[in-house]
């Protein structure tokens, strides 16, 4: 039997404007999709949900030549919910992607790999989504990501090395307490995409800051531009009608600044899960000051690496 993992995501920063073609940091997590081959079983796909193998397949296909493989193929991606089964927002299906990929084609190079994965991602996701989540899932670690165009693998993916300790702090995801659709979301703020130019600037800005920050070990530059990455969602949630900053975001948000840290959702917002960045030391305040529906995920971040 042969096996592949990939890792799911956290999104850092840069949501939304990263559809624009700017700039954006995602981290791989501690969670992974697993893929196995079993050339002796019989059977196809155990289970396709959304016809991902599948896509995965067809760009196999298409990129080699080299049909679907005899045998069983299985991907499960069970480590990306939590205990009461409630889909985190790690990246699923990108993780499960990138599993596939490298389980059937693991000759290719890393750089060829991760195109042949974000085509294969894009035709499952019918042409929709920014690509930020194949890039982790691929990598691993941190990788400073950006959209060229609309083509699906016309992306640029770079691998940074961070050394959070050195910041001063600590980066604690905390899970909402419900799930969000990321599509549903990520259609109200492009439909209404005029009114959000300016916050998806000032998140661009936000960007920028942060990646200063993390080139000079520089914790309160990193604070500084999660609060106004932050403030960035918040506008366009209240041009698109949406509550991307919800209330429970906002929650995590006046904790850690009570501690004196910084907190964003990660991802579309909404739900799923927000990233709390909190000084050394207080960690341990900040997540006994959690209560229901927030609760902390023990999650390690920018340290996992596919398999």
């Amino acid at each position: 039997m042969k096996i592949a993992t990939a890792p799911g995501k956290m999104v850092l920063m840069g949501e939304y404007s990263v559809l624009d073609g700017h700039d954006a940091v995602v981290a791989a997590v501690d969670v992974a999709a697993v893929a196995t081959h079993d050339p002796g079983a019989r059977g196809d796909i155990a289970f396709d949900e959304g016809g991902l193998v599948r896509a995965c397949l067809d760009e196999i296909a298409d990129a080699t030549g080299e049909g679907a493989p005899a045998g069983r193929l299985v991907v499960d991606t069970g480590g990306f919910r939590d205990l009461q089964g409630r889909k985190l927002g790690l990246g699923s299906s990108a993780a499960a992607a990138a599993a596939l990929v490298a389980l059937l084609v693991p000759t290719m190079g890393i750089e060829a790999r991760h195109r042949l994965t974000q085509r294969a991602h894009r035709r499952f996701q019918h042409g929709r989504g920014s690509g930020i989540d194949v890039a982790a899932s691929v990598y691993g670690g941190v990788v400073r990501f950006r959209r060229r165009s609309e083509v699906a693998d016309d992306v640029e993916a770079t691998p940074i090395d961070v050394d959070f300790a050195a910041l001063g702090l600590s980066l604690v995801p905390v899970f909402v307490g419900h799930s969000q659709d990321t599509r549903d979301f990520v259609a109200k703020v492009q439909a209404v995409d005029v009114d959000v130019v300016a916050a998806k600037a000032a998140m661009n800005a936000s960007t920028a800051l942060f990646l200063a920050g993390l080139g000079g070990l520089d914790g309160a530059k990193v604070l500084q531009a999660v609060d106004g990455a932050r403030e960035a969602m918040a506008t366009m949630g209240t041009r698109a009608g949406i509550e991307i900053v919800s209330a429970p975001h906002g929650s995590v948000a006046q904790l850690a600044k009570a501690v004196g840290g910084a907190a964003k959702p990660s991802g579309a917002g909404g739900g799923d899960v927000a990233t709390a960045w909190i000084p050394h030391g207080q960690e341990a305040a900040f997540v006994a000051s959690l209560v229901s529906p927030l609760s902390a995920v023990p999650l390690e971040i920018g340290r996992a690496r596919p398999t």
